[in-house]
Formats: C-alpha cells, structure tokens, sequence
C-alpha cells in the first residue's frame, strides 16, 4: 500500500496477519497488502467468508491469487466414512 493516506480510506494493521490492510469508506472494499502483493476483497466476498464463520486469511489470499478472481461460493465438502470392514473379511498374512 502506499505510503501516503488517501483520502476515503481507513488504514488498518492486522497482527493475525501481520500485514497492513485498508478499507474504502463509500464502496467497502477492503485491499490487503501481502508479501506477493495487493489482494482485493469485495464487500460481497466479505459477507459469505462472515457468513460461513471465514476469516480471511493467507490461504484466501492464497486461492484469491491463483483463481485471479472473486469468491462467489463456499461449499463444505465431507469426506465419505471410511468403509466398515466386517469380521472374517480382513485377510491377514
């Protein structure tokens, strides 16, 4: 991020992070400055990561940096059980 304040914005420090971090007052927009650059998060973006229990944090930098677009939708995926062996079924060397 720059080093100068502009106007609109509010300037901010994350210690979870470690990494400086500003939000535009009228759009919402938060942009992060990482250490492979600037990572921009939407207000809607904000919403689902809130609204799932997310935070934002490296690995959404992460994934925001490789996908090189917006989160549009977070789903949950359960791994299957693992399969149930039955007695007299394991063969045992």
């Amino acid at each position: 991020m720059p080093k100068e304040k502009k106007p609109g914005w509010k300037y901010f420090f994350s210690e979870y992070l470690n990494e400086e971090f500003a939000i535009h007052e009228a759009s919402g927009w938060v942009y992060f400055q990482t250490a492979h650059g600037i990572v921009k998060y939407s207000p809607a973006e904000i919403e689902l990561l809130d609204k799932h229990g997310l935070k934002i944090d490296h690995a959404s930098h992460k994934v925001k940096t490789l996908i090189g677009g917006d989160i549009v939708k977070i789903e949950q995926i359960q791994k299957p059980p693992p399969p149930v062996v039955k007695q007299g079924e394991l063969e045992i060397w």
